[in-house]
């Protein structure tokens, strides 16, 4: 049985790697999404607005990934990190202690996880972590979902032969 365990947690850790980079793809394609969207509605956009500004920007939402990580967990990792990163130390390194707050501003725990096992950091696999991997996988799949759903992604996405079709609704629903 410990073996079995033992390979479920590999499993959700390498699911979980995996899933944290589909994320950082969807968000290079959701930010190229949004530049698209505005460009092709600056007029109507425009229109509609006194300010020179576009009316879709990046939303950071998608970036915080609300997993329900316990804070002290988050916390554990958090310093585990920092005695190794922080600039003050002679092993210090400004740029990963960057990273590592901002991980850590976003609940990223599988960044925060990927960081300590990069720089040797043994985080203990036992069933709290399953749980924790599992928890975070969600909800990067729900982050990636929120994006894939957005009128800005699903106006690049549509067929060449649909986009009058679908700017009159996009519009519609934009009230513009």
């Amino acid at each position: 049985m410990d073996k079995i365990k033992t390979l479920r947690y590999k499993k959700t850790r390498q699911q979980l790697k995996y899933i944290q980079l589909e994320l950082e793809e969807t968000q290079l394609i959701y930010e190229d999404c949004l530049e698209k969207f505005n460009r092709d509605f600056k007029d109507e956009l425009m229109d509609s607005r006194d300010s020179e500004e576009p009316l879709t920007e990046v939303d950071d939402s998608h970036l915080i990934i609300d997993s329900s990580v316990d804070k002290k967990i988050l916390n554990d990792i958090y310093k585990k990190i920092a005695i190794k990163v922080h600039p003050d130390k002679k092993t210090g390194d400004e740029d990963k202690f960057k990273e590592l707050n901002d991980a850590n501003n976003h609940n990223d725990y599988g960044k925060m996880l990927e960081m300590a096992e990069n720089l040797g950091i043994v985080i203990e696999d036992n069933e709290e972590s399953y749980l924790n991997n599992t928890k975070q996988i969600r909800c990067i799949m729900k982050s990636i979902t929120e994006m894939q759903t957005t009128l800005a992604w699903q106006w690049v996405h549509s067929e060449d032969s649909q986009k009058d079709a679908y700017k009159s609704y996009i519009l519609e629903q934009m009230k513009l």
